[in-house]
């Protein structure tokens, strides 16, 4: 598949003379391709549109009313994305996650990095599942590093339990 996305993009850029290239779609999350089509250096600046599922065409056509149907000025950045990655969604303080953990009877408690690992590690081999949460919530079909169920997938037990 690889090989397709190159000839594509390479058409394209010949076709259009555009140095910029904007993706979406599932295969928009190709790793493999995304990585070699920065290294041929086919354009100057690669940009993944964070909702390359279904939620594109609701994404452009509030794009498009925004702009066309409300006149709205357009304003480009230099540099990088102006959306400022794909965490879009709300983060929480630890007094926050404190109170909501008390308030359904969880027990918690603070560790530094290494101890956290360390539980982590030790949860894992003892193929328990382990919800993560860190940071701000990203948006977008793929989001899996500040929200994720983590077990280990050599277990034939995960799939029933996580």
């Amino acid at each position: 598949m690889e090989g397709v996305v190159i000839k594509l993009a390479k058409g394209i850029a010949r076709e259009t003379g555009e140095r910029n290239i904007c993706l979406a779609g599932g295969v928009a999350f190709n790793c493999v391709a995304n990585g070699i089509l920065l290294r041929e250096k086919i354009f100057d600046n690669i940009w993944i549109q964070h909702a390359a599922s279904d939620a594109k065409g609701a994404l452009s056509a509030a794009l498009s009313i925004w702009y066309l149907h409300h006149n709205k000025q357009r304003f480009l950045t230099k540099g990088r994305d102006a959306l400022k990655g794909a965490y879009l969604g709300p983060k929480f303080s630890n007094v926050e996650i404190e109170t909501e953990f008390k308030a359904c009877g969880a027990v918690c408690q603070k560790c530094s990095e290494e101890k956290l690992i360390d539980a982590v590690v030790a949860a894992l081999i003892d193929e328990n599942a382990i919800g993560w949460m860190q940071g701000r919530m990203e948006f977008g079909p793929q989001a899996a590093g500040a929200r994720s169920i983590i077990v280990d997938p050599r277990s034939p037990m995960m799939q029933k339990k996580a």
